[in-house]
């Protein structure tokens, strides 16, 4: 039991927010602002995109690390 006071301690001092002040509150991500990896829309994380993942491009521009 100790653990667990200890370890909501330590996410209330992290986070700046206590569990029964938060009951009423949204918690979470405000999606709103961020864009997706994958596709470049706003609104959603490239886990969540149902477009196709698009594939990594790889570019060497200088010839400093061959």
């Amino acid at each position: 039991m100790a653990m667990a006071v200890f370890r909501a301690k330590i996410f209330i001092k992290r986070t700046s927010r206590n569990n029964l002040e938060a009951a009423n509150k949204d918690l979470g991500w405000n999606k709103y602002k961020l864009r997706c990896f994958n596709c470049h829309e706003p609104g959603h994380f490239a886990r969540e995109c149902r477009q196709p993942k698009r594939e990594r491009e790889i570019r060497f521009e200088c010839d400093c690390h061959r």
